[in-house]
């Protein structure tokens, strides 16, 4: 019972010890931050964004393009004419000048419908940089919960290693104590004080193998690594779900399958945007002009003129070196090898579905024989430390018990954490982690 009380008061002054220095960091808060600091998803929110304000009428060529323009130019020199009814000029520092502007309108309303194929892609686009955003949160949220449960792995080593020398400790007093008083041996109290070293070297590999986890923490969130936090201490694997219904979920909703439909059909949409250059074009032409010339060394001494152009150009390709057909087979090519990354991309999902499920389900097998281990194990631990100390067992029985707990803390601790890990894969190929 006294040591049952003593493994029980270490855990829990570890744990308050750990939230009294370090502030609590849960993992929703954990997202929080990644979502506003992360760089990675900060440079593909930018490029989603890039995507949407390319998104116009204007970008898809449909709106008509004003120019403002304006000219002026003034010319000396030697000027000699000869007219036809015999009059010559000649002036020498002859001056002229030249002043014209005009606002003109340029407004393509046809070219073969390829400006509406070309105001889909763009929609396509900004569907695709969405989707890309989506893809890139998701492997960002997915090394992150890893990370954070790798620190909450190590946390919980650490506390397990704690409780093995709060025994260690208990065992090496209980051993001294005996040879004190003629009933020990000195070989015992060399095994339990080995024993103790060994526990206290591995507190302190898995205190560094702990402060490194935090490191990594610090440096996905974007914050000083400076910042203490300590993690939650629980980790709950409730995403259970049949295998049917998670194919379903994952053909519907898995991003990376979504992008990569997205990707077919913006292909698509620019193979009907390049076929249309095959068409016609007409545009309509009109301006607002108003030009001005003056020439001292002729006839015409002043030219003015102020008025409204307007018209319809209509160009016909008839030859161009054969590069539409080039770049129509082109399109035909990037439309072929958008279809089949979407098909692989389909098949893979669905492997790797059946893979993180049966994974996830297996990790839970696992985890909850380790649980049934650990309670057997540390009952072992006490009873051979209550027999140790009443004198009817030797310290070998005890340290190989204390091995056993030990062994069991380890593999309950990874298994946690592994069942975490896939549990999280999985929700990733459902498209379940970004909404």
């Amino acid at each position: 019972m006294r040591a049952r009380t003593i493994i029980g008061t270490v855990a829990c002054c570890a744990m308050i010890g750990v939230q009294a220095q370090d502030s609590l960091l849960t993992l929703d808060h954990a997202v929080e931050l990644v979502l506003k600091n992360n760089f990675d998803i900060r440079i593909a929110r930018n490029t989603a964004e890039q995507a949407a304000n390319d998104n116009t009428i204007g970008n898809a060529g449909m709106l008509p393009r004003v120019d403002l323009n304006g000219a002026y130019a003034t010319t000396t020199g030697h000027a000699r004419q000869e007219l036809s009814n015999n009059t010559e000029v000649d002036r020498t520092g002859a001056t002229s000048d030249n002043l014209s502007g005009n606002v003109a309108l340029n407004w393509t309303v046809f070219d073969g419908l390829g400006m509406f194929a070309t105001k889909k892609r763009l929609e396509e686009l900004t569907t695709e940089g969405e989707l890309a955003l989506k893809v890139r949160i998701e492997d960002v949220l997915s090394g992150l919960i890893g990370t954070y449960y790798t620190v909450v792995q190590q946390q919980q080593a650490l506390e397990a290693i704690n409780e093995q020398i709060a025994v260690a400790e208990e065992v090496g007093t209980i051993a001294q104590r005996r040879l004190d008083n003629g009933s020990g041996s000195k070989l015992d109290v060399l095994l339990a004080r080995t024993q103790l070293n060994a526990q206290r070297s591995a507190a302190l590999s898995a205190q560094a193998d702990l402060d490194n986890a935090k490191l990594e923490l610090c440096r996905m969130l974007a914050i000083a690594p400076t910042t203490t936090i300590a993690v939650e201490d629980t980790v709950i694997i409730r995403y259970d779900p049949d295998l049917a219904a998670l194919q379903n979920a994952a053909t519907a909703g898995n991003n990376t399958l979504l992008l990569s439909g997205s990707r077919q059909r913006a292909a698509e949409l620019g193979l009907r945007a390049t076929q249309a250059t095959r068409w016609p074009t007409i545009d309509l032409n009109g301006a607002y002009q108003f030009t001005r010339s003056t020439n001292n060394a002729s006839f015409i001494l002043l030219n003015q003129n102020l008025g409204y152009t307007w018209g319809v150009t209509a160009s016909v390709p008839l030859f161009n070196g054969l590069r539409t057909n080039t770049a129509i087979r082109n399109a035909k090519l990037d439309l072929l090898n958008a279809g089949l990354d979407l098909e692989s991309e389909r098949q893979q999902l669905d492997a790797d579905t059946r893979k993180a499920w049966r994974d996830l389900q297996s990790r839970k097998g696992i985890l909850a024989l380790e649980q049934e281990n650990i309670t057997a194990a540390r009952e072992v631990l006490h009873i051979a430390e209550a027999r140790f100390q009443a004198g009817l067992s030797s310290i070998v029985e005890l340290k190989e018990a204390q091995s056993t707990f030990a062994e069991a803390a380890s593999r309950l601790v990874t298994a946690r954490y592994n069942a975490k890990v896939a549990e999280t894969e999985l929700r990733r190929l459902a498209g379940d982690l970004v909404h």
